[in-house]
């Protein structure tokens, strides 16, 4: 994992959570374990619906494990961020290994995971963590972040909609024995960073969330 700026305190008042204080920081070998334990918390509310209840258990045990957290942060090609109030309370991670057929012709970054426990959903932290999320594509001059969501997760694609995403192409994901199919959204960065329009192409096969 690449070296990143370090934390960003965040203080927002919120009408249902009150005055809060959360930090956006890059992960530490040291957060494996509670990353892992973010994940087994909501890790199920991103998947399809009808997805058998032992291969979401499956994945989190072995594709969320602390490990395997250890081994992403030890991966150039990869960055974590956490987000922490009173602990670690959700995370992001991008990576800049493969780009769906449909942006090949942009230097592109996946924004391939971004959780938060559920009680802080609505509290301002996923738009902090989506924030460094764009800062670290600005650092790396990249054009666009893209995303694969089931397309019955209905409050992530509101919540990628409102951050500038829009549909590029369908994206697939093997889990189990089964390969679901969700939606590819992509948002562009021109030099102020303002949005525009992907074409709506469809086919793609990406890696799993």
């Amino acid at each position: 994992m690449p070296p990143v700026s370090g934390g960003v305190i965040h203080s927002l008042p919120h009408p249902a959570f009150g005055p809060m204080t959360h930090i956006i920081r890059a992960a530490n070998p040291g957060d494996a374990d509670a990353l892992s334990a973010v994940s087994a918390r909501t890790f199920a509310l991103a998947c399809s619906d009808g997805t058998p209840l032992h291969d979401i258990d499956a994945y989190i045990a072995t594709e969320l494990a602390g490990e395997r957290f250890l081994e992403h942060m030890a991966d150039p090609s990869k960055t974590i961020f956490v987000a922490e109030e009173q602990g670690v309370c959700g995370y992001s991670m991008l990576c800049q290994e493969t780009t769906p057929e449909e942006l090949r012709a942009w230097h592109s970054l996946e924004l391939r995971r971004l959780y938060v426990v559920p009680e802080r959903h609505g509290s301002g932290i996923a738009d902090s963590l989506m924030e460094r999320a764009v800062s670290l594509a600005k650092e790396r001059q990249s054009e666009c972040l893209w995303l694969g969501v089931s397309g019955n997760n209905h409050r992530a694609i509101r919540f990628y909609s409102k951050h500038g995403f829009s549909i590029a192409g369908t994206f697939h994901f093997p889990l189990g024995q089964i390969i679901y199919e969700g939606l590819l959204l992509s948002r562009t960065m021109d030099p102020d960073n303002s949005f525009k329009q992907m074409p709506l192409r469809v086919g793609t096969t990406a890696t799993p969330p």
